[in-house]
């Protein structure tokens, strides 16, 4: 490291592709490393960007005149310690491949930084770097795991500011306790993918971090009986009519759902209704859903979801079926000028003060 730091008339640095190594700070204050542009980028080596990118991809070939020209790539084989530091309008970074050695706190100071994917195009698809600092002191809020990348085995994103992680259902984490536990979550989204079924150890790992408020979950992901007994601290769910099952809300602390259609399913059994969380306060009919189907009794009754508040429906047409909304306890509805049809009882012994309707 410093090999070459402040030899100020250095001004030609040639070579470099039989270098094994070169240290952090090898040119440092060096004339040469004063006139490159937007990569100071030697001997496989990227030791600092000066750029004004928002959005980076990081892969084995780098484009040192800038991502969107390919004239000029590069073998990218290493990052420097603090390579991007204090970079202020980097927003995003795509990592494409684990084969790059990086130092330690290459995003420090980078306050705009907000998002990396770690989407490997790697033969094995796997992320596997043990490092604990590469975005220490950094500022990301989301991590995303792309469809690419089908393992993780990492400890990459230990003292970050993560709030949200967005991940494939197919994904695997062998280390998911230390991996989810040791991030500061709030939100975690589950896309489709693999076997669209969560495992109950990552409910586990989720529940351990002890701070996650809100679970997302694509349109095709199921979860276990009792999945939210397990997430205590989870009170936001987005959830897919065809994974509610009967016991999926039992004994969960959840008082906010957003229930979604699944594939071209766009209509809503009346059963499942029964099966949504006692505790919930806010009830959401997400965009695409066309129909609630009739129930012969009650499904929503104050005397069963006494502390429900608010319902929203779509913002598309939609049929309300016999007795849905039958002795309910919400006084707000929105989105009610969308209803083309209302069955018998849909709103009979109700509490919802006003009803606007163009239909």
């Amino acid at each position: 490291s410093k090999a070459f730091a402040n030899a100020t008339n250095l001004s030609v640095i040639a070579g470099g592709a039989g270098l094994q190594t070169i240290g952090d700070g090898a040119f440092e204050g060096t004339a040469w490393y004063a006139n490159q542009q937007d990569f100071v980028f030697f001997g496989g080596t990227l030791f600092q960007y000066k750029g004004a990118s928002t959005n980076l991809v990081l892969g084995k070939q780098l484009n040192i005149s800038g991502n969107d020209d390919t004239s000029n790539q590069v073998e990218l084989k290493r990052i420097a310690s603090g390579a991007f530091k204090n970079n202020q309008t980097l927003e995003t970074v795509t990592f494409t491949t684990d084969e790059i050695v990086l130092g330690s706190a290459i995003f420090e100071g980078c306050t705009n930084l907000k998002q990396v994917t770690i989407n490997i195009t790697d033969a094995d698809h796997t992320w596997d770097k043990n490092v604990s600092n590469i975005f220490d002191k950094a500022f990301v809020e989301t991590l995303i795991i792309g469809e690419n990348t089908t393992k993780i085995v990492s400890t990459v994103l230990y003292n970050t500011n993560v709030q949200t992680l967005s991940l494939h259902a197919g994904i695997s984490i062998p280390t998911i306790n230390s991996f989810v536990s040791n991030l500061q979550l709030a939100n975690v989204i589950i896309r489709d993918g693999g076997a669209n079924q969560v495992d109950e150890d990552f409910l586990r790992a989720v529940n351990n971090n002890k701070a996650v408020t809100t679970l997302v979950l694509g349109e095709n992901v199921n979860v276990a009986n009792n999945a939210f007994a397990i997430l205590k601290t989870v009170t936001n769910v987005t959830i897919s009519h065809a994974a509610i099952t009967e016991n999926v809300f039992a004994n969960s602390a959840v008082t906010t759902v957003i229930v979604t259609k699944r594939g071209d399913s766009t209509s809503i059994p009346s059963t499942v209704l029964g099966y949504l969380p006692v505790t919930m306060q806010f009830l959401t009919f997400a965009n695409g859903i066309t129909q609630l189907e009739n129930a012969t009794t009650a499904v929503l009754s104050k005397d069963t979801f006494a502390s429900l508040e608010s319902i929203s429906l779509p913002e598309n047409a939609i049929a309300i079926g016999n007795n849905i909304f039958n002795n309910v306890a919400a006084t707000t509805f929105k989105h009610t000028e969308n209803v083309t049809a209302i069955g018998a009882n849909a709103f009979a012994n109700s509490q919802l003060t006003t009803f606007n309707t163009k239909n």
